[in-house]
């Protein structure tokens, strides 16, 4: 992606990774947090503004700090930390709202061709999970990184 990443910091399991936006609206603390599902190997993805509070996270907040670009390269670099830690666990995301999703399915489509090197993708649409498509509408995505295929030379 060749969007600005900010810095990241996370746990010592990769799960929750907390980095700052930076814009007109100032610092904003952001979580990424992967959580188990119900469904063994599938992790759910969930992201948003940090409450200071209760260091819980915000995933309706809309902050509008003139960075999305930056955020989701952000996300899209813990994608990549979590699943080189993980490589056989799938990341479930789903947006709680029509926005969000074509905003999904919009950075999925601009990184088709890295996503589809790294990942195997699929879209959930009418009841089924299927191959990501760039032209459909998604309601939910899986993500998984792609194993290596080492080839083992025998002497």
């Amino acid at each position: 992606m060749k969007y600005t990443k900010y810095h990241l910091e996370y746990n010592s399991s990769f799960t929750v990774f907390e980095f700052e936006s930076d814009g007109p609206r100032g610092k904003i603390k952001k979580i990424i947090q992967y959580s188990e599902t119900s469904i063994k190997y599938i992790y759910n993805l969930g992201f948003g503004d940090k409450d200071d509070e209760t260091d819980e996270f915000d995933d309706f907040s809309k902050s509008n700090n003139d960075d999305i670009y930056n955020v989701i390269a952000t996300v899209i670099e813990s994608i990549y930390i979590f699943t080189e830690v993980n490589p056989y666990y799938w990341i479930y995301i789903e947006a709680n709202d029509m926005a969000r999703n074509r905003l999904y399915r919009m950075v999925l489509t601009l990184n088709y061709l890295d996503f589809m090197r790294d990942f195997e993708i699929l879209g959930f649409s009418k009841g089924n999970w299927d191959e990501f498509q760039k032209n459909k509408d998604h309601e939910a995505f899986l993500i998984k990184r792609k194993q290596s295929k080492f080839v083992r030379h025998e002497k």
